[in-house]
Parts: C-alpha cells; structure tokens; sequence
C-alpha cells in the first residue's frame, strides 16, 4: 500500500485536525491530533510516512495519549473490524469496575457501559466477525448476581443495543464468543465448569447450553469450529483442543507443576500462543503451539508483564499471524519497551517510547493490516491512561499486502490455507471432555 493510503487511513480514523507544520509537499495539508502527542514531534508528513513504510525495520511514527481522567484506564480491546475499541476503568475508592465504549475511533469521549450506576463490569469479549459485537460480565441487575451480557454497536444508531444472556448464580468469567452468518455462540466458565451456548444471532432467548465439563478457561478458533482448553490435571494442567461438532478432544501438551492462562489462537488458526509458569514463580513466560498432531511448544520470551488484575487480557497476535507482540522490561525502572518476535522465535525487535510513561500493561494490536496500531495502559502523571502507538508496519511483506489491498475472501483464502484437521489421527489420542 501506498504511503499516503496508510497516513490517511490511520491517521484520519482517529480524529485530525489542520495544522500549520513543516515543510510539505505540493498539495499536502498537515495534520494534527486532537489528542495529545507522547512519541514523535508531531505527526510525519507524508514523504515521511512513505519512507517509513518502505523501510523494513518496523518502527514507530508517532504516539498519543488516546484517553485520560481522574481515574484509571485499563485493558485497550479493539473491535475485530479496527473501528472501534473499549477499556476498563478502574475505581478503587467506589470498589468499581465500569466498560468504556469508543464506538468509533474519533469519538473523544467513550460511553460508559450502564452509565454511572454503582454496578461492576469486566472481562469484554469481541466477537471475532465484523459486525461489532461485544460479550461482558456484569451485575447490573437487581440481585446483584454478575451475568453475561452483549453490547451490539450499529453504525446508524448512535446508542448501542444491550441482551443480558444468562441469568441465576454462581462465578461466571471468561467469556470467548464467536458470530457469523446469523449465528452466534460463547463459552465461558460457571464456578469450575465450562459451558457452551448457542443461539441465534437475532434471537438470544432460543440459546441453547451444554456443558463441557471441569475446565480454567477455552477459547474459539477464528473460524468458530474449534475451542483450545485448559483443564486441571495432577499436579498441573493440560492444554487441548476440542472440535465443537463431535465434542472430541486431542491433548496438545501436559504442563505438571505449571499453569497456563490465556491460550490465544492466531488470526490463521496455525498457532496458539499463551502464558505459562511454574507454579512456584510469580514470573510469566509468552509460549507457543503449533496446531498439529504432535506439537512441540517453543517459549518465545521469558518473564513478560501479565497483568494479574484482569485475567481476561492475552497474547497480542498481528493480522498477518506471523509476529507475537508483548511487553518486557526494567522493572525496577517500570519501564516495558514494545517487543515482538516471529513465531520461530528467530527474528524479534522493540519498540521504544519515552520512559516517562511507565507500567505499561494490557497490550492490544490493532487487528487490521493497514491500520498497524498498538494500544495499552500506562501511566505518565498520576493516573494510569490509555496509549496508542501508530507503527509504519507490521510487517514488510508484498505478497500479503497486495492481498490487502485487493481485499477479496479468495486472496485470503489463498493466503491462509485450510489447516489440515488434527483430528484426522488414530483414535487412541483422541479425549473426550469430561
């Protein structure tokens, strides 16, 4: 793509301004955030931004404060089309937990999800199509019992549409949910169990729950046919897949003495990225597994910042399936550079901001190629914010870009080639879930 496709298209979406600047080329207007800068001084020109993405070195060129208040700001998620992006904020003093929404990238101000009531909300889930579609716990409602809910954001309404989904008792946590071609499904954990729920995409009151027996946490394949799972085992857990049409399971790997959190598929469904560590360390390490028959996982980087608080927060995959993004650093600095690494672990990079913004967690990457941003928390002054990161690229690749710009579900296809089934293997290794 073009320099000036990429300035226009990631600068524009979030909310510019004219500006007087430096000098320009013939015709160019330059722009100005209506946010405040942190990284850069001021925004590229455009034979700036075309240099950069010609360069293969990925790179930063520029960064904003997104959001700020009095309170604090935690766990960037954008929506799977880019378009729009919710965080948390966090309020100790009221023992409250409220859902920011950004309906759209140049709204300076985010709804709060149920607006200032004393309610909790946490662990939102986007649904992996375009449609902008979010899960989320909640206990708005009179028992105070936290349930599942779904925030519908249309594009010719300027006030989204609110189901509540489960109802009754009992710690429900962890949602993943999945939707396409009017149907829509979620899993999520009750207590100790997993369950799964099905539904019509318009029709939320025809759901359907079965249970999938004891497990910490699963999530969906970006296709919806598969759940990678994270059971209890003696001693430590184990990581498996599930094929939602016949309900078998395959054991990827055992981890005695370890725990696994956040198993996280790639945009291709080739990998699963993850964290794990022993059970008697504090320490995270960013892992990951091939979808195969007999897979050996690779770590791909060592005592990475994991935010404990908010569990529901994984691995930062690109678009392009080809990198893992995490952050890691001085702590005693609390500074976390920007780092990434391909999923061979043999070629990894950072990104560097100014160390004034310190404690960054919460990584999220923006899911559209040509829209190559990174988002987290952090705080500079007193209050921790959200940070946004604008990059020439995420990767240098032609081929993949020329797919992106043609933009057809064939060239996608083409690129991603269907994975061959694990499943197809003897039955001996075969699970069923508990």
């Amino acid at each position: 793509m073009t320099g000036q496709q990429l300035c226009f298209v990631a600068l524009l979406a979030l909310c510019c301004t004219s500006a007087a600047g430096q000098e320009r080329l013939p015709g160019e207007v330059q722009l100005e955030l209506d946010r405040e800068m942190f990284l850069g001084n001021g925004l590229p020109s455009i034979e700036q931004i075309v240099a950069a993405v010609r360069d293969p070195e990925v790179q930063p060129l520029f960064g904003m404060r997104f959001f700020s208040g009095e309170r604090n700001h935690y766990a960037p998620a954008w929506s799977a089309d880019g378009e729009a992006m919710i965080c948390l904020r966090s309020d100790l003093n009221l023992n409250t937990c409220k859902l920011l929404l950004f309906a759209h990238l140049d709204q300076r101000h985010p709804m709060d999800i149920y607006g200032e009531f004393f309610t909790f909300e946490h662990m939102p889930a986007w649904t992996t199509e375009s449609r902008r579609q979010l899960l989320f716990v909640s206990n708005n409602e009179e028992g105070k019992q936290e349930n599942l809910h779904r925030l519908t954001v249309f594009d010719d309404q300027l006030e989204p549409d609110f189901d509540q989904l489960t109802t009754g008792e009992g710690v429900k946590v962890l949602p993943s949910f999945h939707s396409a071609r009017g149907k829509s499904k979620f899993e999520y954990r009750r207590d100790a169990d997993l369950y799964h729920v099905r539904f019509p995409t318009e029709q939320p009151s025809a759901a359907t729950e079965s249970r999938l027996g004891r497990g910490q946490e699963a999530s969906f394949s970006h296709d919806g046919e598969y759940l990678v799972v994270v059971r209890l085992i003696s001693g430590g857990q184990v990581l498996s897949i599930r094929k939602l049409e016949t309900g078998q399971e395959i054991r990827l790997f055992e981890a005695p003495n370890r725990l696994i959190r956040n198993p996280t598929w790639s945009p291709d469904g080739k990998w699963i990225a993850f964290y794990m560590r022993e059970n008697t360390q504090l320490e995270w390490d960013l892992w990951i597994c091939p979808f195969t028959r007999q897979p050996t996982p690779l770590q791909l980087a060592a005592n990475v910042r994991v935010n404990a608080d908010f569990r529901h927060v994984g691995p930062a995959w690109t678009p392009d399936s080809r990198k893992l993004w995490y952050l890691q650093g001085d702590k005693e600095q609390g500074y976390y550079a920007l780092h990434w690494s391909t999923t061979d672990g043999k070629e990894t990079g950072t990104v560097h901001y100014p160390r004034g913004v310190t404690t960054a967690t919460d990584l999220a990457i923006g899911p559209a190629l040509h829209q190559p941003m990174l988002a987290f928390s952090a705080v500079k002054q007193h209050a921790r914010d959200i940070y946004v990161v604008v990059l020439n690229h995420y990767s240098l690749d032609s081929d993949y870009y020329a797919a992106i710009r043609k933009n057809t579900s064939t060239q996608r296809e083409q690129m991603y080639p269907v994975v061959r089934d694990p499943f197809a293997c003897p039955s001996s290794l075969y699970e069923a879930g508990t």
